[in-house]
């Protein structure tokens, strides 16, 4: 309990929470989920069009400086539950673990889970707070 006052990360399925449609696996597409008034376009960053055709996106349009008109787009209304307690979920839209933290004062220990799934991991001793 020395390490990070007994703080620790961990990684998995509904570990950061869960979506009420259950085909969202992170916090950020379960509030994604809708339909736009134009069935081609599948995201509500999508939905709509750009003065510069090859823009296809709101953001992409804004980076050309073009004109983005929007349709209509409507959620679906999905709702993210929190992590069960006592654990409290962070949930992103990558599951690509570049590291543990952005502070270097950190000590987390980085364990890799699944050595077999051939994604970087993480090296040192699972024993000590030292990473």
């Amino acid at each position: 309990s020395d390490c990070n006052g007994g703080e620790c990360i961990l990684y998995g399925p509904g570990v950061d929470g869960s979506c009420s449609d259950t085909s969202a696996l992170n916090e950020p597409s379960c509030e994604a989920i809708g339909t736009c008034s134009n069935p081609a376009q599948l995201s509500e960053e999508t939905c709509g069009t750009c003065s510069e055709s090859t823009a296809l996106s709101k953001i992409t349009c804004g980076v050309v400086g073009a004109t983005w008109t929007p349709n209509t787009w409507t959620s679906s209304n999905e709702v993210w539950a929190d992590a069960e307690y006592p654990w409290t979920g962070e949930s992103h839209s990558s599951t690509v673990i570049a590291g543990t933290t952005g502070e270097t004062s950190s000590n987390y220990v980085c364990v890799d889970a699944d050595p077999e799934d051939h994604m970087a991991h993480c090296i040192g001793s699972d024993t000590s707070c030292a990473s």
